[in-house]
């Protein structure tokens, strides 16, 4: 009973190894960020959420709304970005009353930062 006991440790590690490794790659915290200004869009309740998002020590140090077509924000606008930074991740709570628009901006900074983790410059171009 030995040997089938260790291969059938060996294979649940390299099982849990590789579901480790997929959720990694998923979450995209595999790419260490670039230094630059980056710009992403994303549809919002209403239309296009346009956002700047300025890395900086391969950090987010700033989030700006650019463009948005929002009628009935809340404090999306303002309350998002702060919480992005804060958390260092676009997975935050949205703001009641506003969640299309909370997740507009989320996506529009999650484009903006595929750019700065495939970009060579760190120009976001």
């Amino acid at each position: 009973g030995g040997t089938f006991m260790r291969a059938t440790v060996i294979g649940a590690f390299a099982a849990f190894s590789a579901a480790l490794l997929c959720a990694a790659l998923i979450a995209g915290d595999s790419a260490p960020l670039k230094d630059g200004v980056y710009k992403g869009s994303a549809k919002g309740y209403i239309g296009p959420i346009e956002v700047e998002v300025i890395v900086k020590d391969s950090k987010i140090a700033d989030i700006r709304i650019l463009k948005h077509e929002e009628d009935r924000p809340r404090k999306a606008l303002t309350e998002i970005p702060k919480r992005i930074i804060a958390a260092q991740s676009t997975k935050v709570d949205a703001v009641t009353g506003a969640t299309f628009t909370s997740r507009g901006i989320e996506n529009a900074v999650e484009k903006a930062l595929e750019a700065a983790k495939t970009s060579k410059e760190g120009d976001g171009k």
